[in-house]
């Protein structure tokens, strides 16, 4: 058996064998395994992907122009010029009704994002934007923190808490 193996491993042209029925993979040819078009948008499945890659564009040129050491309102002025240059639909300090929440912006009706700088996220920030999703029915909200050395927009999902609704 162990001679098998070393043959197998010796031979150069070795192919990989596959009795795939879906037709997932694709060209098996030197080794190199390519997904089809099918498999790729299974795995691509970021909620409004191209939507928070303008926005995260904005954002690194915004810290880019202004430096760490802004104020949250210069870096609200200059995300909100960029939008308005961009054609990006936004509402600026929206106040939700339900519980009288600012929110620093809400982008094309789908994304809540909110605009900080202080020295530390902790955990607060997080619940905040979890609370502002579920009291607004939004699935995304982007976390960003300017004071720090290298931006880091966190994304964060709506999460269900009502046990109910996961039964």
């Amino acid at each position: 058996m162990d001679e098998y193996l070393l043959q197998l491993l010796n031979n150069t042209d070795l192919r990989m064998k596959t009795d795939v029925t879906d037709s997932r993979i694709e060209n098996a040819d030197s080794g190199n395994l390519q997904m089809d078009n099918n498999m790729k948008e299974e795995n691509n499945k970021l909620i409004y992907a191209e939507l928070t890659y303008k926005i995260n564009g904005i954002l690194y040129e915004a810290h880019n122009t202004i430096g760490r050491f802004g104020r949250e309102k210069q870096y609200c002025d200059f995300i909100e010029k960029k939008f308005i240059e961009f054609k990006i639909p936004y509402k600026r300090e929206f106040v939700l009704k339900s519980t009288g929440n600012r929110l620093d912006f809400i982008v094309d009706g789908k994304i809540i994002l909110e605009i900080k700088t202080v020295s530390l996220l902790l955990k607060e920030e997080y619940f905040q934007i979890q609370r502002y999703l579920h009291a607004s029915d939004l699935k995304l909200g982007i976390l960003v923190n300017f004071r720090s050395d290298f931006l880091t927009p966190r994304r964060i999902l709506r999460t269900e808490t009502d046990i109910r609704k996961k039964i």
